[in-house]
């Protein structure tokens, strides 16, 4: 059954428990923890289910008509606190097998499908299998176990945490996540709905008394169904029912399921008849996401298989290309680089100490290996390390110091001769680093669009506080050009959390009115009375490990270039401001680093462009802003004029205070003879920056007295 709608409020059918029903699967209620805990999760199911109907739109089964099969690993956590509860191998391969068969419609009891509906039967071109590759890259069975003292666990996901009882997730985009243990409250199960944003709790908790069909299966619930099911939601599936409370009103979003009043039970006789389908083949009772006993469900639909499909591909494609079901091969002599720790960003004062980690990809033990080492291809350093590595073990390695000049430089590491013989596999022998050294800073201007694909550009670092989240390149919106920098503070939950982006260092000596300009793009996040927002700090740093000078904060209104939202924050081209900060406290100084700091509040997304450090305000003492346009009068009084001569370049126009705090912006259009009024009535008086910024990143900026 389908109804034509797109779930767009919290109140819509697929997110409320609507009776009370039998505890086959907790998706319902784990659905409402999950909003309880973080409204964002609803606004996120909303937009996913805008995606699927997108993608089904414009692909439905064609695309998985070509007769590929896709694999899928699987590492499944059994949790125990009894001999029981720790179930064997053998029970944890069963489910896989059951998977795989009711999957790709494989399963001995399709037999029981009736004629009616065998026509709609479908299945997915998936193939589980227990991973072979642990997220090390170290051999694994794909089953990972603990022994807890936790008793039982509820949907609050405490299974999926070591740090309170179970086991952590692996990475989601490589593994599929199950979780075995003893659920609290007679639930057998539950899933999580995909989302655009990767989930550190997606996956599915099953009950070890509902695991595969052996050990401790237990009846009606011992055919290993129970993780059909789950699966189903896992991948976007409904209850087949729509949740709807009897009413006939709900839908599942599927086309070929027939309408439904509510869940079923036990194993009820065909046709099963209610008041919502009282003719005709009746309910699909069989239904994988029914509510039926394990030895009465048979089927998903073609309906529900693209469904599954256009989930998997929007949300998590990643699983079907992932490597980790792939035999793990030793050679006996392979040895590789796996990481560089230093130097990476800037180095302070030249003389460069590596630090490399290599690892011992081999069968034997690694007793010694050459590592060598080179600054922009030049002439390799060598070094000759010697100890005792097993087999896929590592060891850190700091290598003699090197010297390097002023600028940016890429250095290589390579392995070469482990035990003294050839290496078996050279393909993961080497690695490289981009850093720089800056005694003294490049000359102005700097101008950063970050058009090209290399991020952090050539100079500029970033120190962002977690792997997951901070500065990154996007190209999903620009002030100017393709490209920008974002930090994805809509789904990066870490309040306080702090993500530098470092520009390479200036020399402002000589300089008579150094000036910074970027531009911003900014919304808070607001759903009913809940409101959060994060922050914008610009610090400016004097030698390369000196300490920070704040010259810029904004959040909330301030920072903001939009009204508040629920949903995730993509600026349009409207949706930008021009910040500047004037630099003239740090003229004399050598080394200037411009640090953009994002301060987290599990807000909304933050984005920068057209990153300018120039000499802008001596501008004013050179008359450029002048030539342009005539600027009147000055002192303002009530009222400032600015009526270019001519006609200007499309750009933007801002008034701003000694602290960097923009007080009037708006836009350039490049009319002829163009006249911008602004408003000076109501501002203190002082001196103010009048700063214009054309689209090609030129700025004349001219100082403006107040007085009243």
């Amino acid at each position: 059954m389908f109804k034509k709608m797109l779930l767009v409020l919290l109140g819509s059918v697929f997110l409320i428990v609507t009776q009370v029903q039998a505890q086959r699967c907790g998706i319902d209620a784990y659905t409402q923890y999950k909003i309880s805990q973080d409204p964002k999760y609803a606004v996120r199911l909303t937009e996913a289910e805008h995606a699927i109907q997108e993608w089904l739109d414009a692909n439905h089964i064609d695309t998985r008509s070509g007769g590929d099969t896709y694999t899928i690993p699987v590492v499944v956590h059994v949790i125990w606190k009894t001999a029981t509860q720790n179930i064997s191998d053998a029970q944890v391969m069963s489910q896989i097998d059951i998977l795989n068969e009711d999957f790709q419609r494989m399963n001995a009891d399709t037999v029981n499908t009736p004629a009616g509906f065998k026509p709609v039967a479908g299945s997915l071109p998936v193939q589980f299998c227990l991973a072979q590759r642990d997220p090390d890259d170290e051999p694994t069975n794909g089953i990972e176990r603990r022994e807890t003292t936790v008793t039982t666990f509820g949907l609050d996901d405490q299974m999926k945490f070591y740090a309170s009882g179970g086991l952590d997730q692996w990475d989601p985009t490589r593994y599929f996540n199950i979780w075995v243990c003893n659920i609290s409250g007679g639930i057998l199960g539950y899933g999580e709905f995909p989302t655009g944003t990767v989930s550190d709790t997606y996956g599915v908790v099953i009950d070890y008394q509902y695991f595969g069909d052996q050990g401790t299966a237990t009846p009606p619930y011992d055919l290993g169904r129970t993780a059909t099911h789950e699966l189903g939601h896992c991948f976007n599936l409904r209850h087949i029912w729509g949740d709807d409370g009897s009413s006939c009103g709900g839908s599942d979003l599927v086309d070929d399921t027939p309408n439904q009043g509510s869940e079923n039970y036990g194993c009820p006789g065909y046709p099963k008849y209610d008041a919502c389908s009282p003719s005709g083949d009746g309910v699909m009772f069989m239904n994988y996401m029914d509510y039926t006993d394990d030895d009465c469900m048979n089927m998903f639909t073609e309906g529900q298989a693209d469904r599954m499909w256009s989930a998997i591909e929007s949300f998590y494609p990643e699983l079907l290309t992932s490597d980790a079901c792939e035999p793990f091969i030793l050679l006996a002599l392979d040895a590789g680089v796996t990481d560089i720790s230093q130097p990476v960003g800037q180095d302070c004062d030249g003389s460069v100490t590596p630090v490399v980690t290599i690892r011992n990809w081999g069968a034997n033990v690694l007793n010694s290996v050459t590592i060598n080492y080179s600054i922009d291809g030049g002439s390799p350093n060598t070094y000759n390390w010697s100890g005792s590595l097993a087999s896929l073990a590592t060891a850190n390695v700091t290598l003699p110091a090197v010297t390097a000049g002023d600028g940016i430089h890429v250095m290589e590491i390579y392995t070469s001769e482990p035990n003294g013989s050839t290496d078996m596999n050279t393909m993961n022998d080497s690695g490289e680093t981009t850093f720089s050294v800056f005694n003294t800073g490049v000359s102005v201007p700097v101008e950063e669009g970050f058009e090209a694909a290399a991020f952090p550009p050539a100079g500029w670092s970033v120190n962002n506080s977690g792997a997951a989240y901070g500065w990154e390149r996007t190209l999903e919106a620009s002030s100017l050009g393709d490209a920008s920098v974002w930090v994805n503070n809509y789904d990066y939950n870490d309040p306080g959390a702090e993500d530098d982006l470092l520009s390479i260092p200036v020399d402002l000596a000589g300089m008579s009115g150094p000036l910074v300009t970027f531009d911003v793009a900014y919304a808070s996040f607001k759903q009913g009375v809940v409101e959060r927002t994060d922050a914008l700090e610009v610090l400016v740093v004097t030698s390369c490990d000196g300490i920070a000078t704040s010259v810029y904060y904004k959040e909330g209104d301030d920072l903001d270039t939009r009204t508040p939202t629920a949903f995730a924050f993509t600026p349009s081209s409207s949706q930008w401001r021009t910040d500047s900060i004037d630099l003239s406290s740090f003229i004399g100084e050598d080394y200037v680093s411009v640090v953009f700091r994002s301060i987290n509040g599990y807000g909304n997304n933050l984005y920068l462009d057209n990153i300018n450090i120039s000499d802008g305000l001596a501008n004013a003492i050179g008359d450029e802003l002048r030539n342009a346009a005539s600027v009147y009068p000055n002192p303002a009084n009530t009222e400032l004029v600015i009526e270019w001569k001519g006609t200007a370049a499309t750009g933007t126009i801002q008034l701003t205070d000694l602290a960097g705090r923009t007080i009037w912006a708006g836009q350039v259009i490049g009319s002829n003879n163009e006249i911008i009024r602004i408003s000076t009535a109501q501002l203190p008086a002082g001196i103010y920056t009048l700063l214009y910024v054309a689209e090609g990143g030129s700025v004349m900026s001219e100082q403006i007295s107040v007085q009243h």
